[in-house]
C-alpha cells in the first residue's frame, strides 16, 4: 500500500524522543500521503517505550497511526529489519532519534518521486547541527563523521547515482527506501553490519545498504530539498568520541571490504609509522592519534574475520 512509514529506531531514546516525536507531529498534514510512525526499542534499559507513547499521545493525531515494536538483537540494522517488517506502507523513511524533519519533508519527497519515478532510495541533501553547546574550532573539520552536510557545498542540488562508480555517499538519516527492496537486502544477508550496537560505534550499515542497492543498479537520489536537523549532545564533539568513531569506522569498513570478497591483510606497519610521524611532525598530534584509531578498528576487523574462517 502506498505511503510511508517512518521508522524511529531507538536504544536508550528517553531523552532524546520527545524533540524528535514534537517535530514530527508538526509535518504538513497537506502532502496527501497517508504515513504512520514507528518506535522501535532495541533492548533499551531506560524507559524509551513508555515516553514514547506518552509524548505521542499529547498531540492527539487520530489520522496517523502510532505503533511501538522491540527487537531483542542488539544492532541498529536488526531494529532496521524489524521496523521494515511492521511497516505497513511502500515506503519506509528510516528517522534516528536525534532527527528533526523539516515540515515538508513529505511533501517534497511525494514531488521527488512524483518526477523520478525511478529511485528505489532517496535520500536527504542537507543534514544541519542543532548543538548542545557549541564545539570548538578543530570540531568542524570532523563534522561530517557526525552526519553534519550539505550537498551544495559540493555543487549539487540533486545528485543521483546508479552505479558503485557514481560516488554516491548518502546516510541512513532521513532515508526513504522501498520496503520490498530492503526486506530483500536484510533476507539476503549471511554477514549483518550491525551498525551502532549499544555504546559500540560501529558505523557500516547505511554504506553496506547503499553498496547492495547499487549492486543491483537501482538508481538512488540525494536532494537539497530534503533537510533535517541533527542534534548534537555535547558528548560528541570531544576528541575522545571522534577517537571512538573513526576507529568504528575503520572496523565497519574492514567488514564491508570482507563482504565484497576484497583481500583483508594485516596493517602494514611501516605505512602506518610513517603517517603517524609525519603528522606528529607538522604538530597534528590529533591527527596522528586517529591514525592509531584507524589501525586498531582495521585490526580488530581482520581478526574477527581471521577467527570466523
Amino acid at each position: 500500500m502506498f505511503g510511508v512509514s517512518i521508522i524511529i529506531c531507538c536504544y536508550n531514546s528517553a531523552k532524546r524522543l520527545p524533540d524528535t516525536l514534537r517535530i514530527i507531529s508538526q509535518i504538513n498534514q497537506q502532502n496527501d500521503i497517508p504515513w504512520e510512525v514507528i518506535v522501535v526499542d532495541n533492548i533499551s534499559t531506560d524507559n524509551t517505550a513508555e515516553v514514547a507513547e506518552i509524548e505521542w499521545n499529547k498531540y492527539e493525531m487520530d489520522s496517523v497511526d502510532f505503533s511501538i515494536v522491540s527487537e531483542h538483537n542488539a544492532g541498529l540494522n536488526y531494529a532496521r529489519r524489524k521496523g521494515a517488517i511492521s511497516a505497513k506502507y511502500s515506503w519506509l523513511l528510516y528517522c534516528d532519534d536525534d532527527n528533526w524533519l523539516d515540515a515538508d519533508y513529505l511533501l517534497n519527497f511525494k514531488n521527488i518521486i512524483n518526477e523520478h519515478s525511478e529511485l528505489k532510495m532517496v535520500c536527504c541533501g542537507i543534514a544541519e547541527a542543532v548543538f548542545e553547546k557549541q564545539p570548538n574550532k578543530w570540531f568542524y573539520n570532523y563534522q561530517h563523521l557526525c552526519v553534519i552536510f550539505n550537498i551544495l557545498d559540493y555543487g549539487y542540488n540533486i545528485r543521483i547515482s546508479k552505479h558503485k562508480a557514481d560516488g554516491c555517499d548518502v546516510c541512513g538519516a532521513g532515508m526513504f527506501i522501498l520496503k520490498n527492496l530492503v526486506m530483500d537486502y536484510f533476507t539476503s544477508q549471511k554477514h549483518m553490519i550491525l551498525d551502532r550496537t549499544g555504546k559500540k560505534l560501529n558505523s557500516g550499515g547505511d554504506t553496506d545498504l547503499v553498496n547492495y542497492f547499487l549492486s543491483k543498479n537501482y538508481e538512488i537520489g540525494q536532494f537539497s530539498s530534503l533537510i533535517i536537523k541533527h542534534f548534537i549532545p555535547q558528548v560528541r564533539t570531544t576528541r575522545k568520541y571522534i577517537f571512538r568513531l573513526t576507529e568504528g569506522i575503520s572496523y565497519s569498513t574492514g567488514l564491508i571490504s570482507y563482504k565484497q570478497n576484497l583481500y583483508i591483510k594485516r596493517a602494514n606497519l611501516l605505512i602506518l609509522s610513517k603517517d603517524f610521524i609525519g603528522h606528529i611532525i607538522r604538530l597534528n598530534f590529533f591527527k596522528s592519534a586517529l591514525v592509531i584509531g584507524r589501525h586498531l578498528g582495521w585490526q580488530r576487523a581482520y581478526s574477527e574475520i581471521s577467527n570466523s574462517k
